[in-house]
């Protein structure tokens, strides 16, 4: 039984061991073995295909002192600790801990990789679930709103609701949003100013033909008391004028 447990480490998405970690398992010094890997390492022809077995590096002793070491890859350990195998007796069994660790930590990224695929496909699709949700509540909410147009009294409402249904189905201002120059006044604020009631104000626009789109138009709003929408004109502020060839006096007028 190995009297040293090997360890691999992944170090910038590349599996490696180190050159002292290694020194130490062969009972080497740490220098002789970086002058047999600096021998390997003049004899390649690239500093790419040298990196490919060593990697420069360095590391903080304990002191703060800052000591030279290589990083060593499996092809790296193949050839180091197969070199030492006739001179030190420990060396062939090192060597096949270190292929069994590689090849462990290497079965080991590859199943994470696939339990991350995995998750990815979960999450794209339920990514298009929540699409195709998202997708029929809109066309619902259009659908919605373009039932609403034969019931409307008023064709710039008309207009707001196509322009909408377009904007709501394919998220893009297709129409121009229709923008209202004139103040508009709901029926209580001109009950306020005449100092009657909002039903009395409905009467006398009936009554004189002046829910038009010439003094205002309709819309469709939350009713005060529930949850259901129910048709209101808003008047524009012409329809002062109007109002008062009906209404005797305005409020605060004497």
């Amino acid at each position: 039984m190995s009297d040293y447990i090997v360890k691999v480490e992944n170090i910038n998405g590349v599996l490696v061991t180190t050159s002292d970690r290694v020194a130490k398992e062969l009972d080497v010094e740490h220098k002789h073995l970086l002058e047999k890997i600096d021998g390997y390492v003049s004899k390649f022809n690239s500093a790419e295909l040298s990196a490919q077995f060593y990697i420069p590096h360095s590391y903080v002793s304990l002191n703060g002192r800052t000591v030279r070491n290589y990083l060593i890859t499996k092809k790296g350990v193949a050839q180091l600790v197969g070199g030492y195998s006739a001179a030190v007796e420990k060396a062939f069994q090192l060597n096949v801990d270190y292929i069994n660790e590689f090849e462990k930590m290497e079965n080991f990224i590859k199943e994470n990789l696939g339990k991350r695929a995995d998750i990815n496909d979960i999450d794209e699709t339920k990514k298009k679930n929540l699409e195709i949700r998202e997708r029929y509540s809109k066309v619902k909410l259009a659908e919605t709103l373009k039932s609403l147009i034969p019931y409307s009294n008023s064709e710039m409402y008309k207009e707001i609701l196509v322009s909408e249904t377009a904007k709501i189905l394919t998220g893009k201002e297709l129409l121009p949003p229709l923008r209202v120059q004139e103040k508009t006044l709901t029926a209580t604020e001109i009950a306020n100013i005449f100092d009657i009631t909002p039903n009395m104000v409905g009467k006398i626009a009936n009554a004189n033909n002046l829910k038009t789109e010439e003094f205002g138009y309709w819309v469709h709003e939350k009713a005060a008391h529930c949850d259901k929408e129910v048709p209101n004109f808003r008047y524009f502020a012409k329809v002062i004028e109007e109002f008062k060839k009906y209404v005797k006096k305005p409020k605060g007028k004497k």
